[in-house]
């Protein structure tokens, strides 16, 4: 990803960074996620949106924090 922003193709070893890999992460976030719309829907909209917040910051931390380890 980050040779396509610097204007470069991106090589064989780069382009593997950006196959799709199921982790066990992934299915417990889409797990998360079917079990936070119906929580989402009776909530105020501002509150919704809120929850949405903080379930995308929870997978970018969780997505930089494999990456380091």
């Amino acid at each position: 990803m980050v040779a396509l922003l610097r204007g470069r193709r991106p090589g064989r070893r780069e382009g593997a960074d950006l196959t799709v890999r199921g982790t066990p992460g992934q299915l417990v976030a889409i797990g998360v996620v079917l079990l936070l719309v119906p929580v989402a829907r009776m909530l105020p909209a501002l509150a919704a949106l809120g929850l949405l917040a903080v379930f995308l910051a929870a997978l970018v931390l969780y997505e930089r924090l494999a990456r380091a380890g």
